[in-house]
């Protein structure tokens, strides 16, 4: 399905659209830097199975089946991209309590949302989000350049983001490579947050540190609040070890 939102087209999908009208809740799933909705594969039909709780995808705008990229991106692009959730959220007419999941650049955009709209957030799982930058982020950020070039990854990519693969890559990559990205930091934000917040972090994660969950743990104080640091998983702790966030993300939202 499709939605315009500021003359931009915007493709999303539901996970058992049948339960919304039953539910209170929606679970919203939030991609990567380099992802969309298809690159989730069944994850979310799992997560939305085990709990009976109907869940909604989208492809953000320069992604997937979503419009292509048009502009230059800045440092501050994933605070823009909150203002659009909200956006998004109003003219979908999504009237739930959100339990949200995202994926690197998705979890950080979960994170903003919910500093953003505390009374509308029942909860968050993030997997490998950032809320800083760290050496180790833009190191992983040159590399995935350099395989682009180099690799079949953009071919892999081309896949799910058809023409605007290059649009696509390029907005994301060209922002971590800027010389200002140091400066990034959303650490006064997420003080703000109430909802309980589930967080994953990869030892062999190229794009950042234990440091992540940290702090979560020093600046949002919520009891329910629950880190992993798993070993044997990179950038993708939902397909590295996806059994164990399954389990876990089921107990904490049945628990929250």
């Amino acid at each position: 399905m499709d939605i315009n939102i500021d003359n931009i087209n915007i493709f999303y999908k539901f996970c058992n659209e049948s339960l919304i009208k039953s539910k209170d809740q929606i679970l919203l799933f939030l991609h990567e830097g380099l992802g969309s909705v298809e690159q989730w594969k069944d994850f979310p039909d799992k997560i939305s199975d085990i709990l009976q709780i109907p869940a909604l995808l989208y492809d953000r705008y320069g992604y997937g089946k979503s419009s292509e990229l048009k502009e230059e991106r800045d440092i501050w692009y994933l605070h823009k991209e909150t203002y659009f959730l909200e956006k998004f959220i109003e003219k979908i007419s999504v009237n739930k309590k959100l339990i949200l999941v995202g994926h690197s650049d998705g979890g950080t955009i979960a994170l903003l949302y919910a500093s953003r709209n505390p009374q509308k957030v029942d909860a968050l799982i993030t997997l490998a989000h950032h809320v800083f930058v760290e050496q180790v982020s833009i190191k992983g950020v040159k590399d995935a350049v350099w395989a682009y070039k180099n690799t079949d990854l953009k071919e892999r990519l081309e896949k799910y983001h058809q023409n605007k693969v290059d649009s696509m890559f390029y907005g994301w990559a060209n922002v971590w490579c800027n010389d200002d990205v140091e400066n990034y930091t959303i650490e006064e934000d997420i003080k703000k947050i109430r909802a309980p917040i589930l967080s994953f972090q990869g030892e062999n994660d190229q794009y950042g540190t234990f440091v992540q969950l940290k702090t979560i743990i020093d600046n949002c104080p919520n009891q329910k609040n629950e880190v992993h640091w798993l070993k044997e998983c990179g950038h993708a702790p939902q397909k590295d070890q996806e059994d164990f966030v399954i389990e876990k993300i089921a107990e904490f939202v049945k628990n929250i």
